[in-house]
């Protein structure tokens, strides 16, 4: 998986044909963290961006996901890469917490 810079403008990318939230080998973090969710308000803002011909941002995605758990952007997450096309928010890392 190749990183993407904070400006990297999604909306004008003919790169990213997909988007996912991927998962850790925990699959998500119970506690705070719901990728549905996450998923779902960043397609809805990304579509926005494009209907209103707004760039939308990796840090712009990256946000939705850091306003759902602060804990997680203290710790630098959540980060952003690409691989084959397809746009991966990752929420949480392996290793973060404790699961319960």
């Amino acid at each position: 998986m190749a990183a993407l810079p904070p400006e990297f403008d999604l909306a004008r990318s003919k790169i990213i044909t997909r988007f996912s939230i991927y998962r850790s080998r925990y699959k998500r973090c119970s506690l705070c963290i719901i990728p549905s969710i996450v998923r779902r308000q960043v397609l809805e803002n990304w579509q926005q961006a494009v209907t209103d011909s707004e760039p939308f941002t990796v840090m712009d995605a990256k946000s939705v996901g850091s306003a759902r758990c602060g804990d997680c952007s203290l710790k630098g997450w959540p980060k952003v890469s690409v691989e084959s096309g397809t746009l991966f928010l990752h929420l949480a890392s392996n290793n973060r917490r404790k699961m319960k």
